[in-house]
């Protein structure tokens, strides 16, 4: 809730009165009287931070233990609204000492809860019911549009048809997909003004057994987003559930900051109604994979998760994920002539220990020029093998030069190295990316829609065509259909214009 106190850059900057939260509140008060006045701050990616105007600890020498954790959470209440809130895994974060002023301290913690009813401790809780997470910024992706109105001469009619809500049951538990109808008005059955917003959010309710196990949860989904829709965003904050009757509470964690934009249609790699029939094989293939692939998958959301950095580094990282993500998939393939050399070179060995020291130092690593061609070479899309082959092996060339020389080793003007690392690396993420769907079991034949029909087919195919991975200039394909538009319109126009000469 936005007060005058709060900053556009912030999600909480509110006064209110904090204490120990195992500290007991008399009967009929709010809060207990060792309490101090301060001022909580979240930032827009969760930093959560509590300076107060006195000392909570009691020992004004405490505010020199800077960084040192505290065994008790905090609990408060905020002045403009009465919300109540818990500070979790808080830490001495400054103050100051003063002999003839006040002393003060200053926290920061990991986790923030916030809600409207009063708080449990959780210090102890094993187990939380649920968690929910709006998907507001995703209405278009989901395809949701069933707000129908009528207008006549004297009146106005809306109609709302609600989706049927989803269920998917997984491995550790299940997920729902909830549709619904937000109206904001005066609550009155006449109203002056009135609107309606179709909503959609995700309910999982799995096994959560800390605030940790919500955060990651809640990064995976987010991850699962961005790969289904091709899209940079970020969900808005999660509500959890402590049982099955309790209030919705908002969690606050640190996370890194993304746009918070609605997501239009133009941007989309997929749509909700295109997989939905496929959505639960997806779901289970995404957290088997995440497990599976570890850093094979990561080292890719890294370069995706609204960070500036260098283009040498996001290169260097897909090239070190593609590597994790070919092991750990199984196919290791080695090359043939270096295992013959390796099994001629340990046949000339005559102790057998010798033998078995040496077999397991050399082995025949498949180069990252094999492992790419490999990993991309079953993707549906149109890239011939030839270019393929020349495309990994100048990946793996640029990759060796910057680990071993630190820009290219023909000794090329930075400014034009760059800019072909920026080609490849641009070709090397779309390729990454569509070797993710497909691990996660998205279809082929879904795949080959996006590349070759969907929103975003022209800009992917100009990138692999800026790398030299396609035939025809996707230019080409855009001016042939734009002329056989033309002469579409052209032959419609004389048609037209002959059957009203006829007449």
């Amino acid at each position: 809730m936005a007060t005058e106190n709060t900053k556009i850059d912030n999600e909480i900057n509110e006064r209110g009165y904090f204490w120990w939260s195992d500290q007991q509140v008399p009967e009929g008060a709010f809060a207990p009287s060792e309490g101090v006045h301060g001022l909580l701050t979240i930032s827009r990616n969760g930093r959560v931070t509590l300076d107060l105007d006195g000392v909570l600890s009691g020992d004004p020498w405490a505010v020199f233990e800077q960084g040192e954790t505290t065994k008790r959470n905090i609990s408060g209440i905020l002045k403009s609204d009465s919300r109540k809130v818990l500070l979790c895994n808080p830490w001495r974060n400054g103050g100051e000492i003063k002999s003839a002023g006040i002393s003060h301290e200053k926290f920061a913690a990991e986790y923030c809860l916030v809600s409207r009813d009063k708080l449990p401790d959780i210090n102890g809780m094993k187990s939380f019911y649920g968690m929910e997470i709006d998907l507001s910024s995703f209405q278009d992706w989901f395809g949701l549009g069933s707000i129908v109105v009528e207008n006549t001469r004297t009146s106005t009619k809306v109609k709302y048809k609600s989706k049927k809500d989803l269920s998917y049951q997984i491995r550790d538990g299940r997920i729902e997909i909830k549709f619904g109808l937000a109206r904001s008005g005066d609550g009155f059955s006449r109203s002056k003004e009135i609107s309606l917003r179709e909503t959609a959010s995700i309910f999982c309710k799995l096994k959560f057994n800390s605030l940790k196990s919500f955060a990651d949860e809640f990064q995976k989904l987010e991850d699962l987003f961005l790969i289904l829709s091709g899209f940079e965003t970020w969900f808005l904050w999660p509500n959890i559930f402590f049982n099955k009757n309790s209030s919705a509470t908002k969690l606050y964690f640190q996370r890194r900051e993304r746009t918070s934009e609605k997501v239009s249609l133009h941007q989309f790699w997929l749509r909700f109604p295109e997989i939905s029939g496929q959505f639960q094989e997806i779901l289970d293939a995404w957290r088997e994979k995440r497990e599976k692939f570890g850093p094979g998958l990561y080292m890719y959301l890294g370069t995706r998760r609204g960070l500036k950095s260098y283009v040498e580094n996001n290169f260097a990282n897909m090239a070190i994920g593609l590597e994790a993500l070919h092991r750990a998939s199984g196919i290791n393939q080695a090359n043939q002539n270096v295992q013959k050399k390796i099994d001629r070179i340990i046949s000339e060995v005559t102790l057998s220990k010798d033998k078995r020291w040496l077999s397991k130092i050399l082995k025949a690593e498949p180069s990252l020029k094999e492992r790419m061609i490999d990993l991309f070479g079953t993707l549906p899309l149109p890239i011939p093998q030839e270019k393929l082959k020349e495309f990994s092996k100048g990946c793996a060339n640029y990759r060796n030069d910057l680990s071993h020389f630190g820009t290219s080793r023909d000794q090329l003007p930075y400014n034009e190295f760059i800019l072909i690392l920026e080609k490849m690396s641009r070709a090397l993420g779309v390729l990454y990316h569509f070797k993710i769907l497909q691990e996660i079991r998205v279809p082929n034949h879904l795949l080959e829609r996006i590349f070759n029909e969907g929103f975003q087919s022209f800009v992917l195919q100009m990138y692999l065509w800026e790398a030299g991975l396609l035939v025809e200039d996707p230019r080409e394909a855009v001016k042939a259909r734009a002329e056989e538009g033309r002469k579409k319109a052209e032959e419609a126009l004389k048609k037209a214009a002959a059957s009203a000469n006829e007449k």
